[in-house]
């Protein structure tokens, strides 16, 4: 079945939808759809039987995506609720809602990015899924990438060319992409605990490394802090701090999830 007539079969439901609602006595206004743009038809015709997608669709299928790498942003909680321990988890707050309302203003710049850095249970990932869906909210390609998800899927895609280029093309394309978790297995308590391997440098440092080339915004948050990066890699890690608008480094007072557990007493 075409596009066309998918569309035009959704035109149909819709405008039985309508006729239903004035039989039910109530009005029929552009009130009653999510999107008045598109009506909810998920496209909007700019030809004859020519259409693109709509904005609503768009931005439908990239919070699909996250949903796929289990990451459900609906139910990411507003950044008021994200609770502040100190000056450092304040800041983590404030530079979050403050690179959200620039990013349309920087988001061309050599600095268009945000790093945060440190403590495991400080609210990383908290911060840079808010980040995701708000600006998805305003329209903008957004991307995830779990680093260790990353690696196991680009290593399992290394004999279908194909399908790994649409899926690099995809980390390196998109107007953000957050990348999560970076260097996970190289941090323990703190320190450094293992070098870079084959892997990161054959399927990661290219994206990070393609991504500041052409200056797309990186989203990442690490346990590492930038001298651990540095020591890691000086090179494609200092771009990374190099390409950061802002950089938040946590330490053990942001540790949320173990002061939730001391103030229950467990």
């Amino acid at each position: 079945m075409d596009l066309t007539t998918v569309i035009q079969g959704l035109k149909a439901k819709s405008q039985k939808y309508q006729e239903q609602q004035l039989l039910d006595g109530k009005e029929s206004t552009g009130a009653n759809f999510k999107c008045n743009k598109c009506k909810d038809l998920g496209f909007i015709e700019v030809g004859i039987n020519t259409y693109r997608k709509c904005e609503c669709r768009l931005r439908e299928e990239l919070l699909q995506r996250f949903k796929n790498a289990g990451v459900n942003l609906e139910e990411i909680k507003d950044i008021e609720e994200y609770e502040t321990y100190n000056s450092l988890s304040g800041k983590g707050k404030l530079i979050t809602e403050k690179f959200i309302n620039e990013y349309k203003d920087i988001k061309k710049d050599r600095k268009n990015g945000i790093t945060f850095m440190g403590q495991a249970g400080s609210g990383k990932t908290f911060l840079s899924l808010f980040i995701a869906k708000k600006l998805i909210e305003e329209g903008f390609n957004v991307r995830y990438m779990s680093y260790l998800e990353a690696i196991r899927e680009l290593k399992s895609l290394t004999l279908n060319r194909d399908e790994y280029e649409k899926k690099f093309n995809e980390y390196i394309n998109a107007d953000v992409l957050i990348i999560d978790d970076l260097f996970k297995n190289k941090i323990l308590n703190g320190q450094l605990k293992n070098g870079l391997t084959e892997a990161d440098l054959n399927h990661i440092m290219p994206v990070i490394n393609q991504r500041y080339i052409n200056h797309k915004s990186m989203v990442i948050s690490t346990e590492c802090r930038a001298n651990q990066l540095i020591e890691l890699d000086g090179a494609t890690n200092g771009r990374i701090l190099e390409a950061s608008k802002y950089t938040v480094t946590f330490d053990k007072g942001c540790n949320y999830r173990l002061i939730n557990l001391l103030e229950r007493g467990i």
